[in-house]
């Protein structure tokens, strides 16, 4: 007991003596320090001495000191226990860290667990990192949330415009968080770009140009008509004749071939007068003709022919059959009178009168048609003058 209280009580004056004199966290100096060591060691020396007289000294100190188990659950030997000896152990310190508290340093008994100096909890300390932006700590990679720095950033990148895509700009972005730092811009359509290609015409097929867009689009406009066929080389085929017509063919650049009929060939040598006022003619005789087949011609000396006189084919035995133009309008009197092979004759709409006789023994006529046109037959004794029985005068359209 005496060597316990003398150690223990050294041992606190110690701690007091540093502790409480120069107060937490302030220096002492080193002569300073020295005297109260000195003080406290001769205090503690007479302390022993007198406890050693009153009580005895047969025990004996251990001081060696021994691993600390910081168990503080040990329990106290007996107040009376005249044999127990303190073993005192130092609690080391446990510095503090981010991530746990720590501990100052402490002393109890080894074998009872009596504390003499308790251990205080020195608090956390805060994490580290390299600036307000680092996430992680430097110490335990402890992970924050932080604003980002956008320290690290990567390229958006844009595409150029086409004339069926829109296009973007370049845009960027933070490579940590991915928050967009620049937005990208659109780039409108660009305009189609035609190359125009010509298909000119034929003469069945229409012209055009098709104008093609590098991206493909196209479209047809510009259109030119077909020219038409243009035949030439005219060939005649058959020759037209005063009682048939003729045929020709001509052929067109592209291989296509044309037909057409070539009229009746007119009668030449007919005598012809100028009406009174000048302004037509009328047939007058057959003259120097020798055709069979009569075909008037519609005009002559570029007046039209617009009559055929009375007795003007009168007692022409060689004519068979007669063609009258449409711009004849009246017949005289007598005008085929005694056509005996007259077979056949053709009155057009336009004529409107036909005089007495006008058909008088033609015996070989086996009818007349007559246009509804036709607003005057020449009448004698009130009746439509028959020439011959067989012949019959039928209205228009009828045989």
């Amino acid at each position: 007991m005496c060597a316990g209280f003398g150690w223990r009580t050294f041992y606190l004056c110690i701690q007091i003596t540093c502790r409480g004199y120069t107060g937490k966290g302030s220096i002492m100096k080193k002569s300073t320090l020295i005297k109260q060591i000195v003080l406290v060691l001769m205090l503690v020396v007479m302390l022993a001495l007198v406890s050693c007289t009153f009580r005895g000294c047969d025990n004996q100190i251990s001081t060696t000191p021994t691993t600390s188990t910081n168990d503080k659950n040990l329990v106290d030997p007996p107040i009376d226990d005249p044999d127990h000896i303190h073993t005192e152990v130092f609690d080391e310190a446990v510095e503090a860290t981010c991530t746990s508290t720590g501990l100052t340093e402490g002393m109890h008994c080894s074998k009872c667990g009596e504390i003499f100096v308790e251990q205080d909890e020195i608090p956390m300390i805060p994490h580290t990192y390299d600036d307000k932006y680092d996430e992680s700590c430097n110490e335990c990679g402890h992970i924050r949330d932080v604003a980002c720095s956008h320290s690290q950033t990567e390229v958006i990148e844009g595409r150029d415009a086409t004339c069926t895509e829109i296009g973007y700009t370049d845009g960027e972005k933070c490579s940590k968080c991915g928050e967009i730092l620049t937005a990208q811009s659109t780039i409108p359509l660009l305009e189609h770009v035609y190359s125009p290609v010509t298909t000119e015409p034929t003469c069945t097929n229409q012209g055009y140009t098709t104008y093609t867009c590098t991206c493909g689009d196209m479209f047809i406009s510009d259109y030119i008509e077909a020219f038409g066929h243009s035949f030439g080389g005219w060939v005649i085929i058959k020759e037209a004749t005063t009682k048939e017509e003729g045929l020709q063919e001509g052929t067109c650049s592209c291989g296509a071939t044309q037909t057409l009929v070539i009229p009746r060939k007119l009668s030449e040598g007919l005598n012809f007068t100028l009406s009174n006022d000048g302004q037509s003619y009328y047939v007058s005789g057959l003259g120097a003709c020798a055709d069979t087949d009569i075909v008037i011609p519609s005009e002559h000396n570029g007046l039209p022919v617009t009559s055929i006189g009375n007795s003007a084919f009168y007692l022409c035995r060689s004519i068979t059959s007669i063609t009258i133009p449409d711009s004849v309008t009246s017949i005289g009197n007598y005008a085929f009178s005694r056509c005996f092979f007259l077979t056949s004759i053709t009155i057009p709409d336009s004529v409107t009168s036909i005089g007495d006789y006008a058909f008088n023994q033609c015996t070989s006529l086996a009818s007349v048609t007559i246009p509804d046109s036709v607003m005057i037959i020449m009448l004698s004794d009130g009746f439509l003058r028959r020439v011959l029985p067989p012949i019959a005068i039928l209205p228009h359209g009828e045989t």
